[in-house]
Formats: C-alpha cells, structure tokens, sequence
C-alpha cells in the first residue's frame, strides 16, 4: 500500500513540475536580451546542442532513479529469503556504499576527460552486473554484483547533476530542482514496481528488469552520442568548405 500511495503522489508532481519547467522557458524567451544574463545568450546551434545533452541527463538519472528503486526496494528481503543473516545483508548494503565512496573521490577528474553522457554509459554498465543476484546464491559473485552497482551509482548520479550545473547556465536552482525531483520520482516508481514484480512475476524479477533497463540506457544514450558526433563532424566539415571559400 505504501508502494502505490508513493507512485501516485510521484506521478502527481510530473505536471507540477512540468509545468514549472515550462513557465521560465516562457519567461526567458520573453525578456529582452538586454535582461539576460551575458552567459545565456549563446548560438542557437550551441543552444540547441546544449537543451539536448541537458535532456538526457536527466532522462539518464531518471533510468537510474527507476532501476536503483527496483533493485534497492526488495533486496534487503531477497536477500534473507535465499538464506543470508541480517549482518550479511547489511554488510551488502555497506559494500555498495563504501565502492561508491571510493568513486565519489575521483569522478571529478574523471568527467574531464570524458564527456558526461559517456560516463553515464560507463555507470549503466557496471550496473548491468546486477543480473549476478539472481543467478546465484554465494556471498562473492552477489557482493562483486552489489559492488558494481555501487560503482554505477557514483558515476551517473554526480556526472549528470555535473551536466545540469554545467548547461542550466542561469537557471540552475530550477533546472536542480527539476533534477531532484526527477531522480525522487523515479526511484519511488522504482520501489512500486520492484515490489509489483516480485509480488506478481517472481522474486528475481526485479534483477532481470533492472539488467534490461540498463542496457536500454546504455543503447539510448550510445545512439545519442554517435549522432551527435556525426552532427559535430557534418558541421565542421561545412564549416571548412565554407572557409575555404572565402579565403
């Protein structure tokens, strides 16, 4: 009952902030550019490129929000089904909080060498390794599993809040608040459903979800980012044609 009362107070609050987002994109447009800031005014093509990164950052946290609820919301419960103690199943908790501790530290430099959206796709995949928790029942491969996601965790979740503090320019209060409340929702999704699978489907259900939805983030944002490096080479190839035919 919790679940459900928490799904539906998450799907009343998407209008709201819909709503919210939309109204000062309105306002914005509707400003002189004399009112705006110097570092919102930017090129189109730029501004473009930037609103679509934007989105799927936090389409990006939003998967994560929902396969972190799935995967979080019943194992504590699969867990001591399939025969660990109570300790142990803390102490899995605590291996996944300790690897993303330990990421936390380097993501920073990290995310200057690679573009965000790739992190992102490196953080899907280390949490694909949660399909390991059905498949067995020993401490070491589920501890590895629980560790990977762990890892995951510390990659996409600062990487894409990085994103948005990065391109929200002037609006970052709202554009974070947006994020806040996308990832809350997603998880609280998450924990219904995890619960709906393990209670309907089966009590390993949840982890084969949650394996496919990562891997549908990692194909998604994968597509994105070749797309849009075609698009950047297009450019710059007309871009030096264009040079060269005024020099």
């Amino acid at each position: 009952m919790t679940f459900l009362v928490g799904a539906i107070v998450t799907l009343t609050t998407y209008p709201i902030i819909i709503y919210i987002s939309r109204t000062n994109h309105k306002d914005s447009e509707e400003r002189p550019h004399s009112q705006i800031e110097p570092s919102v005014i930017e090129a189109p093509d730029v501004d473009k490129n930037q609103r679509q990164i934007l989105t799927w950052s936090l389409a990006a946290v939003a998967f994560y929000g929902l396969i972190s609820g799935v995967v979080w919301n019943m194992f504590p419960v699969y867990s001591v089904i399939i025969g660990f103690s109570k300790t142990v199943t803390g102490l899995f908790s605590t291996i996944a909080n300790v690897m993303s501790i330990l990421l936390f530290l380097v993501i920073g430099r990290l995310s200057e060498r690679l573009t965000k959206l790739k992190l992102c796709i490196l953080g899907a995949a280390f949490c694909v390794a949660v399909i390991i928790v059905p498949l067995t029942k020993d401490f070491i491969p589920i501890a590895f599993s629980i560790a990977m996601v762990g890892l995951g965790t510390a990659i996409i979740v600062p990487t894409s809040r990085a994103a948005v503090l990065e391109l929200s320019s002037a609006k970052r209060g709202s554009y974070i608040g947006i994020y806040e409340s996308i990832a809350t929702g997603g998880m609280s999704a998450g924990s219904f459903l995890g619960g709906a699978l393990a209670g309907y489907v089966a009590l390993e259900a949840p982890y084969y979800f949650s394996a496919i939805m990562a891997v549908a983030v990692i194909l998604l944002l994968t597509y994105f980012v070749r797309r849009r490096s075609g698009g950047n080479q297009h450019a710059n190839e007309s871009q030096t044609h264009a040079n060269r035919r005024t020099n």
